[in-house]
């Protein structure tokens, strides 16, 4: 496990994997039977605020139709799921932050109990939305936590709105649009329609830990209509223009790097390059970790470490309170 600064003048061909379609997208734990608290304390969707949430607001204030669970006191971090999944997949570590930080899980579009858009699957209208439960909530700034496609839609929020981020931390995600070719994409919308549980199967498998983890990607893939799932990736392939845009992006950005992204090479100069094949050029502020050990669902894998990773991020972005524990990283880290 090494944290390493960007470093300039790389250069590397890299994901050759990116072929095979697999890895790269994210479906998270199936949907808790409740999105509740252990104390009762219940979710609330964003276009519905409470009296307090609502107080000094103006009327008629544009807010988001995302449904979303708000936990915890003190500077806020969003987490974002990817394609497949809910919110559900970042209890674990919301678990752990609700105790320093206020933490927002938000259902994707088509994902959990968030509708499916009239209009279809925008990326960027998607992180619009995310940046209006930020400002809702007053939270601003916030740091965005994304995992796999939820990252780029993390990005694009850091975009939508320049106030809404404090940073944004991109877990096993691509900022380059996904090369998969619309020949490759036809043949996965038709397998899905003929068997949807195999075909899901076929596409996440080459990313999941053990046949366990995947019954359970699949079990929460399912509940995603195939067209939500394919608006998704059509657009990751064919209309993310995030990379084009990285630049505009000021805030510090933090990747947080498994195996599965660099086909086992942890050379830091290699992982380095392969972060910059990946669409990584061009921030002014941008560090990693490499997870050593994981597949694509890093924060499922390792927890410890990956609770570790992201809390030394946060302490530097942040600053360290008084009294406020930090988790270490288990290893040697360089910086």
């Amino acid at each position: 496990m090494k944290t390493h600064r960007r470093t300039k003048g790389m250069t590397w061909a890299v994901l050759g994997f990116l072929a095979l379609g697999a890895a790269l997208f994210s479906p998270d734990h199936a949907l808790a039977a409740s999105h509740k608290k252990a104390d009762g304390t219940s979710e609330r969707a964003a276009g519905t605020s409470d009296a307090k949430a609502s107080k000094g607001r103006s009327k008629g204030a544009p807010v988001s139709k995302l449904h979303y669970l708000r936990i915890g006191k003190g500077p806020a971090v969003v987490f974002l799921h990817g394609m497949g999944g809910d919110l559900s997949s970042w209890v674990e570590e919301a678990q752990r932050l609700e105790k320093t930080h206020t933490v927002v899980l938000i259902d994707l579009p088509g994902h959990g109990a968030s509708a499916i858009p009239p209009q279809g699957i925008d990326l960027v209208d998607i992180g619009r939305e995310v940046a209006l439960i930020v400002t809702h909530e007053k939270l601003a700034p916030a740091t965005l936590v994304g995992h796999s496609l939820g990252a780029v839609i993390a990005g694009y929020a850091a975009l939508a709105d320049k106030t809404v981020a404090r940073s944004v931390v991109m877990v096993d995600s691509l900022v380059d649009p996904y090369p998969i070719s619309r020949e490759a994409r036809a043949k996965l919308r038709a397998s899905l329609d003929r068997n949807q549980a195999q075909a899901l199967r076929d596409f996440f498998g080459a990313g999941t830990r053990d046949a366990g983890q995947l019954d359970k990607i699949v079990a929460a893939a399912t509940r995603v209509k195939s067209k939500v799932f394919m608006g998704y990736l059509d657009f990751a392939c064919e209309r993310d223009d995030l990379a084009d845009r990285i630049a505009e992006i000021k805030v510090p950005v933090h990747a947080i790097v498994s195996p599965i992204m660099t086909q086992g090479r942890n050379d830091p100069a290699q992982v380095q390059a392969i972060l910059g094949q990946a669409g990584f050029n061009g921030l002014s502020d941008f560090s990693w970790d490499y997870l050593d050990g994981s597949k694509h669902w890093p924060h499922w894998d390792q927890p410890d470490v990956f609770h570790a990773m992201l809390s030394k991020h946060l302490a530097r972005v942040e600053g360290i309170p008084s009294g406020r524990p930090v988790a270490k990283v288990p290893g040697p880290t360089k910086n």
